[in-house]
């Protein structure tokens, strides 16, 4: 992983940008981003008025994480670490905290990190799933939505025409994740 939680990758600018465009679907919801590197989507969420969101990655991105959230002055913004090798260690998995919506962006081209992701993702305790996917190699989209399938999920595009029209990157695609 390295530093990536350091920067704000295209598939979160994306999503965040959905969000705007659609407001209604976190507007009174309590979510949980994961692996929310500078927090882009958290923020946007917050701001678009999320009841409450977690906003969790690895430990070395939270100092970086909390600056960017206390720079935006949110008070309902809750950072966690959150590690999907470990998931059953933050409160949020172990305590099965109702959620209303999961979101991650860009969080899985590495295919070391897919199964402990879906692992992850599975475990949280919420309504919805979106996830907002940079194409990088065939191999690393098949395994997710293998994993996904093998679980009894599904990912759904989003039309394109639902993404704010000046965010839009033709490999870049947001899915409804769906109990099958």
């Amino acid at each position: 992983d390295g530093n990536t939680g350091f920067s704000s990758w295209d598939a979160s600018i994306v999503l965040a940008k959905y969000f705007q465009m659609n407001a209604a679907v976190v507007n009174n919801k309590k979510i949980i981003e994961l692996g929310a590197g500078t927090g882009l989507v958290a923020i946007f969420a917050s701001i678009l008025a999320a009841t409450y969101v977690y906003a969790t990655d690895l430990e070395y991105s939270l100092p970086n994480l909390m600056k960017n959230i206390d720079a935006n002055a949110l008070s309902h913004i809750e950072v966690q670490e959150l590690d999907w090798y470990f998931p059953e260690k933050n409160t949020i998995v172990r305590d099965q905290v109702e959620l209303d919506i999961v979101v991650a962006a860009d969080c899985v081209w590495l295919e070391h990190l897919i199964e402990p992701f879906v692992k992850t993702l599975l475990s949280i305790n919420a309504k919805q799933i979106y996830i907002a996917y940079q194409l990088r190699t065939m191999a690393a989209y098949n395994q997710l939505v293998s994993l996904l399938r093998e679980n009894h999920y599904e990912m759904k595009a989003i039309e394109t025409e639902e993404y704010h029209p000046e965010f839009y990157d033709d490999v870049i695609c947001i899915y409804r994740v769906c109990k099958v």
